[in-house]
Formats: C-alpha cells, sequence, structure tokens
C-alpha cells in the first residue's frame, strides 16, 4: 500500500523537524514525534552517528553495528518516517541492524545468501561485512512506496462519511498512469543524479 508525500521544500522539512526539537535539541530522529517512532520502530537500529545531509553513501550507525537507512518526509499533516526494505540490510529475522548479536546476523545472512562463499566460513568477521546496501535500491523502493498526493479536483464524501484527501485524489489516476509518473520521477532524479 502506499503513502503520499506533500512536497515541500528541504528547508521546510528542516523547520519542521526543528519544532519536534524545541526543549530537546538532542532528541534523537527516530524519537521526534510518536508517529515516527511507530514508524520506525519495524526495525531496531542505533542513531548515535548519523547523517542527516549526506548522500546514502554516507550513511552512518551505531559503532557496532550496520547502517540503516531510513527518510522522514510531510504526508501533508505531519512528519512521517519510513525504513526502505529493499537495498536496505538488516537481520529480518530479529528485527535488529546487523551487528547486535553476531551468531544471529550469521543464521540470517546464510538463510537470505545461500551461495555466499565467504558465509559459509565458521570464524568469518562480519564486521563490514553488512555495509554493502544498495543505494540505487533504497531509492527505487522510497520512490515507489511514498507517492505524491496528485493535485486535481477533490470528490465529496457519501453521506456523513469522511474521506481523506489521498482517498479523495487517488481514483483519478489509473494504475498505469501512477506507473507512467514513478518511473518518470525515476528517469529525471537518474539524469540528475539523485
Amino acid at each position: 500500500m502506499s503513502r503520499h508525500f506533500v512536497p515541500i521544500t528541504v528547508d521546510e522539512l528542516k523547520k519542521k523537524i526543528e519544532d519536534c526539537r524545541v526543549g530537546d535539541q538532542w532528541v534523537e530522529y527516530r524519537r521526534l514525534t510518536p508517529i515516527i517512532e511507530k514508524d520506525l520502530d519495524k526495525v531496531i537500529f542505533d542513531t548515535e552517528n548519523i547523517s542527516d545531509d549526506g548522500e546514502p553513501k554516507d550513511l552512518l550507525g551505531g559503532d557496532w553495528e550496520s547502517p540503516v537507512f531510513f527518510c522522514i518526509y510531510w504526508d501533508g499533516r505531519k512528519l512521517r518516517a519510513y525504513v526502505p526494505e529493499k537495498g536496505n540490510l538488516w537481520n529480518t529475522d530479529t528485527n535488529q541492524a546487523y551487528g547486535n548479536d553476531d551468531e544471529a546476523d550469521l543464521k540470517n545472512a546464510r538463510k537470505r545468501w545461500p551461495d555466499s562463499e565467504d558465509l559459509r566460513n565458521d570464524n568469518i568477521d562480519l564486521q563490514g561485512w553488512f555495509d554493502d546496501y544498495d543505494v540505487e535500491a533504497i531509492k527505487e523502493d522510497i520512490m515507489a512506496r511514498i507517492v505524491e498526493i496528485p493535485k486535481g479536483p477533490l470528490t465529496k464524501p457519501e453521506k456523513g462519511g469522511k474521506v481523506s484527501i489521498a482517498a479523495q485524489r487517488l481514483p483519478l489516476y489509473s494504475d498505469q498512469e501512477l506507473l507512467d509518473e514513478l518511473k518518470r520521477r525515476l528517469d529525471e532524479r537518474k539524469k540528475h543524479g539523485k
């Protein structure tokens, strides 16, 4: 199921994030709001060392664990967060960043990458092994999952019913139109090196 965003500038997004920090300038990104906390709690990871203005290649995490990429976006009413599944690396059995349990991490990695020669060695040092996330897959996952609320006339809800703005606007696009729009956006971002 898609999530929806409303376009805002980087400065506007930064302001909204900073407004959440009123009274506690050191609050973790994952604890900015109860909604963001809920969105991010599907994977347990540390935000001790975080890069918030670099490229995905600059991702950092806890000193002992592999980085987990997430994004914060504006849905038109509140800040939301999303942890992309594709291209991102974490232990899918424990739902924790790799590096928190070597035995469980090795077991999970062997299950996920059964053809890896490196993982067959019982004496493998896992430090750094899980740093090879796929930046393009992460971007594609975000672009496919979080889509802009389409512009257009709103429909009226049925008698006494409430309909969200997203639900009102979504029917204006066919499945093929949505796919075409996503492909266009991905191509445009690739052209500009984003």
